[in-house]
């Protein structure tokens, strides 16, 4: 360490929790925030609307990581580590996501809805009665 006199120039009060690397407010804030901003920009058509959730989805994780530094809870690495699990995880939601609407269409593209599937057989039936079928 250092001698007399000599403080860490950065000093870090991990009194929050037991457990210092758990860095809950950071990881959480950057999944959620993402998993919001993603959830409105697919439903939003307008580039400038897109890019305004992104950023304020980016801005807010990017304040709670900062405030958890500021506050001296957690160092600055440890956020930074956060905010890279916090991306990842957001990606593997939105990939789950993304399956999870193709799977769906697909279903719904091959099966044929119960009225399409009346609407042959109710014709063949038509076209038997009136004498013009087999």
């Amino acid at each position: 360490m250092g001698g007399p006199g000599r403080r860490s120039a950065t000093p870090c009060r991990r009194t929050s929790t037991p457990f210092p690397f758990l860095l809950v407010h950071t990881l959480n804030s950057t999944v959620i925030a993402g998993l919001v901003a993603y959830l409105v920009a697919i439903r939003l058509t307008s580039r400038l609307g897109i890019a305004l959730c992104v950023v304020l989805a980016a801005a807010w994780a990017a304040a709670m990581g900062f405030s958890r530094v500021f506050l001296g809870h957690h160092w600055l690495t440890d956020v930074m580590f956060a905010w890279l699990l916090g991306l990842a995880w957001l990606a593997l939601l939105i990939t789950a996501h993304r399956i999870f609407l193709a799977l769906r269409v697909a279903e719904t593209s091959s099966q044929p809805s119960q009225r399409q599937a009346a609407q042959p057989l109710s014709g063949s039936r038509a076209s038997g009665a009136n004498g013009s079928g087999a």
